[in-house]
């Protein structure tokens, strides 16, 4: 009796689609792991943005000269923090393109 409500679920005529590791790793990749680092990236430069403007706003408005010394150096950071962080998505799109055109002419998943 649990084998027939097995086969009534799940047909043996295995109609399914079959993928190939690669074209799975393919998906994976193009469907959640672009959009989770464009996601991010865009995520991680606001904050850094964000915590530049209030370090801005101390420096600014401190009359303490360590305040002001810690502040130009944590504004510094960001700054270095954003432009890395830039640099590095262009860098890579340079090298290998962007990110679409890479996994539509990707042949094994070792090139990409």
């Amino acid at each position: 009796m649990y084998i027939g409500i097995i086969d009534e679920v799940a047909p043996s005529d295995n109609s399914a689609p079959s993928l190939s590791f690669t074209e799975l790793a393919q998906d994976i990749y193009t469907q959640l792991l672009v959009p989770f680092i464009n996601i991010f990236t865009y995520i991680l430069i606001g904050v850094l943005f964000v915590i530049l403007l209030i370090h801005v706003m101390r420096f600014i408005t401190s009359s303490d000269e360590d305040v002001t010394v810690k502040a130009k150096s944590i504004m510094i950071s960001n700054i270095v923090g954003i432009v890395v962080i830039l640099l590095a998505k262009t860098m890579v799109e340079a090298i290998y393109g962007k990110q679409a055109q890479v996994v539509d002419t990707a042949t094994d998943l070792g090139q990409i």
